[in-house]
């Protein structure tokens, strides 16, 4: 996280399931949204949307990364954003609707795709 921020806004978003304060790396982003009554978990657009819009970007030049076909691939497709799953099991793909546009299985994998072709400082993943 800490080779991204030079280049990306980053982004948290979660349902959550996981407290980014207690695993120690909620001050790796500039961004975190968790699902609430007021706020619908993903796959709603919701909290993809409210994120494109506080980095100022349209929804196409968000780049979301997770590990659940349903809740963070196809949320973010049907968001209008790219999708990454983060997928170490290298399981064939069998979710709902099309598959993402990028597929890693390691962290180093996507550093390799977020710094392979780095864009320009700010830039929003």
């Amino acid at each position: 996280l800490d080779g991204l921020a030079p280049h990306y806004a980053v982004a948290a978003i979660t349902n959550g399931n996981a407290d980014l304060d207690v695993i120690g790396i909620a001050a790796h982003f500039q961004l975190v949204l968790r699902a609430t009554l007021a706020r619908p978990a993903k796959p709603a657009p919701f909290m993809f949307d409210e994120a494109a819009a506080h980095f100022g970007v349209a929804s196409e030049r968000v780049l979301h990364v997770g590990d659940s076909a349903v809740t963070d691939v196809q949320g973010a497709l049907l968001a209008g954003c790219q999708a990454c799953w983060f997928n170490p099991s290298r399981a064939p793909w069998s979710g709902p609707g099309p598959a993402p546009g990028h597929e890693v299985d390691s962290i180093a994998a996507l550093h390799a795709l977020l710094l392979g072709h780095v864009a320009a400082p700010g830039a929003p993943v």
